[in-house]
């Protein structure tokens, strides 16, 4: 295994045809962060260190964030960023208006799951009456975010069972029977 610090030598990383697992020093403080996205800029492995950063980072800043997508034009990694669950909503705002349709959409939609956690039942429903008499674009992809989300009332449920097929079905069916309450 290959700790990933400020003393990790370039060579050590280009050499790794052994596939060796790379794991980021959680010591590591966020100005460090910055000193090793610096460090490793312009080599050939540097997205595959930002995703490591992305992803094992558990301290990572809407700082940070920014820095790497400052830094890199590499579609991917800003939908990793999108998708990880660490960006906050100032950095998935900046990602809506990403070049990329894939990454604006997965920011779309993950603006909209952080603002349904937020909901009452009753404002879930409200919500997403309004989605659908709008047509809204992504209403496939939100209906796997409000059937997911346990204050969805049983009416919203139910008008998404009717337009489902397959598993994503029967899971709705089961949840549908067991909260009889909703």
């Amino acid at each position: 295994m290959i700790k990933l610090n400020l003393n990790t030598e370039k060579s050590e990383l280009l050499n790794n045809k052994s596939s060796e697992k790379i794991e980021l020093d959680e010591k590591l403080t966020q100005l460090q962060i910055i000193e090793l996205i610096k460090k490793h800029s312009n080599q050939k492995y540097y997205n595959s260190l930002l995703e490591i950063i992305i992803y094992q980072y558990n301290e990572i800043t809407d700082n940070i964030l920014n820095y790497i997508l400052d830094n890199s034009n590499y579609i991917p990694l800003a939908n990793d960023i999108v998708t990880c669950g660490k960006a906050s909503d100032v950095i998935l705002n900046r990602l809506l208006v990403h070049p990329s349709d894939s990454v604006s959409k997965h920011a779309e939609l993950a603006l909209l799951s952080n603002r349904l956690k937020t909901m009452s039942s009753e404002e879930l429903e409200i919500f997403y009456l309004k989605l659908l008499e709008k047509k809204y674009e992504l209403m496939d992809e939100a209906n796997t975010y409000f059937a997911y989300n346990p204050k969805t009332p049983k009416k919203i449920l139910s008008i998404i069972l009717k337009n489902s097929g397959g598993v994503f079905a029967d899971y709705l069916k089961r949840i549908i029977g067991q909260n009889s309450t909703l």
